[in-house]
């Protein structure tokens, strides 16, 4: 399978992050990340693996769906690449209180 479709996903990614001014990281993937890191601190390893695969199926969803498609990438990239990041960052965003939820009675 060529990696074409991964690396066009890629370029959008860099395209739209330098678009928002390329200065560090935007506050929601530094939000994300921080996540992840203290639900791996906090060793809540089944968790994070989850998030991480969520995410990468997600990636391989948008990958597939570019890849099935009879548009030519570049066409679809240069239209659709802030909605396409943007709803992985939305993924990873909605999995933050998942990975820093107390794990303790409910109701308490």
């Amino acid at each position: 399978m060529p990696l074409a479709p991964f690396t066009a996903l890629g370029v959008a990614a860099l395209a739209t992050w330098l678009r928002t001014g390329g200065e560090g990281l935007p506050p929601g993937v530094r939000l994300i990340l921080f996540a992840f890191a203290a639900a791996l601190v906090l060793r809540r390893f089944r968790l994070a693996l989850f998030g991480i695969g969520w995410l990468l199926l997600s990636f391989a969803g948008l990958v597939a769906i570019y890849w099935i498609s009879t548009n030519p990438v570049t066409s679809h990239l240069a239209n659709s690449s802030d909605r396409t990041i943007d709803s992985l960052v939305l993924a990873g965003g909605l999995l933050v209180p998942v990975l820093l939820a107390q794990n303790g009675p409910r109701g308490t």
